[in-house]
């Protein structure tokens, strides 16, 4: 075998591994394009759903009250004196 030959076959040697590598790596990166767009769908949603909860959460609610998570609730609305 000559020289050039030898250059040649590993020349071709690692073009079959770079392609193999190519292959791989577009793979993987066509995978994670999918996981991306899958979380950006469940983001979307948690935040629509939040916006939802929120808004559910104050419909009656005094505008003045400022409550949340063990805070009583703080109200100037009088419903005695309610015209």
């Amino acid at each position: 075998m000559t020289e050039q030959e030898r250059v040649q076959k590993q020349f071709e040697l690692k073009m079959n591994c770079l392609n193999d590598l190519l292959t791989k790596e577009m793979d993987k990166s066509k995978l994670l394009e999918n996981q991306l767009a899958d979380n950006l769908k469940k983001v979307r949603m948690l935040t629509t759903g939040t916006t939802t909860l929120d808004h559910l959460l104050t419909i009656g609610q005094c505008p003045s009250s400022n409550w949340g998570l063990e805070q009583p609730i703080i109200c100037n609305f009088d419903p005695i004196h309610w015209n």
